[in-house]
């Protein structure tokens, strides 16, 4: 079961084989009046699925962009500054930018983790 809802809205761009929209982009596309463009995705601000007010959605020009949006959120999430910190999926918190490896070796260009929860992954 899916956790978005969905419009009935057959001959549509982005309609899967039953006709069926994501009701997010309709809502969008409406406030836009025009269709979404290729890349176009539709954020929730507040991270609830079915939430599709207009005032929860933002169009974000691509999925680099709309990731981003979540990672900075993340950050907020856990009580840190997303201009100065990142999300550490090893213990969980925000930790300075430089307390990641630099190494590209993510979409984001960073670890997952901090260089201490790296160390304690490798042993």
């Amino acid at each position: 079961m899916s956790r978005y809802a969905f419009k009935h809205r057959p001959g549509h761009p982005r309609a899967n084989l039953a006709g069926a929209v994501y009701a997010h982009v309709v809502v969008a596309e409406t406030a836009l009046g025009r269709y979404l463009r290729g890349a176009e995705e539709v954020h929730h601000v507040n991270g609830v699925k079915k939430n599709n007010a207009n005032k929860n959605l933002v169009v974000c020009p691509d999925r680099a962009y709309h990731m981003l949006l979540h990672r900075r959120q993340r950050v907020i999430d856990v009580g840190g500054d997303p201009n100065t910190e990142h999300y550490c999926h090893g213990c969980r918190r925000a930790v300075p930018d430089s307390a990641f490896d630099s190494r590209r070796l993510s979409s984001h260009g960073r670890q997952s983790r901090c260089r201490v929860c790296m160390a304690a992954y490798r042993l």
